[in-house]
């Protein structure tokens, strides 16, 4: 977006179109709007999830998701609670020890992503637009990036 002020004016738009054909209860509305006040959009979430399609799930689905969570284990004790909700994405035991990571891993996916951006900025320079995309990036360098965490 070109500035903040047209983001949000862009986001309540976006918002107001969404509140039209998504039925949603009073506190659905209220947890969504106030999303939006922080600056995000209808169509992206609380934990950057994507569908299959790797589309952002949109704040509502996962909202309501969380909600439904934190009802089926209100009252368990937070052991019996974590193993609720790994067997309800269908996780097990092993796989969620399995997808921890180490500093090495993370190490490794850093120095990935590293490599890519490399790779990414010789080939917008052999293309000869090295000057218009330090421009772009100079012009955009204070706005957030899709699925930033804050």
């Amino acid at each position: 977006m070109r500035s903040s002020k047209e983001r949000k004016r862009f986001l309540k738009q976006e918002l107001k179109e969404y509140e039209k054909r998504m039925p949603m209860t009073q506190d659905e509305r209220r947890e969504l709007r106030e999303w939006i006040n922080a600056g995000n959009s209808v169509h992206e979430n609380t934990c950057c999830a994507v569908d299959d399609g790797n589309k952002p799930i949109d704040f509502l689905d996962i909202y309501r998701e969380e909600e439904a969570l934190r009802k089926a284990t209100a009252g368990m004790e937070s052991e019996e609670a974590r193993k609720y909700v790994l067997d309800y994405y269908g996780w097990t035991e092993e796989t969620a020890e399995k997808e921890e990571y180490t500093v090495e891993i993370l190490k490794d996916q850093v120095r990935e992503l590293e490599r890519k951006l490399f790779y990414l900025e010789e080939f917008i320079g052999q293309k000869g637009f090295w000057k218009e995309s330090q421009k772009y990036i100079e012009e955009y360098r204070g706005e957030p990036i899709p699925f930033e965490i804050k």
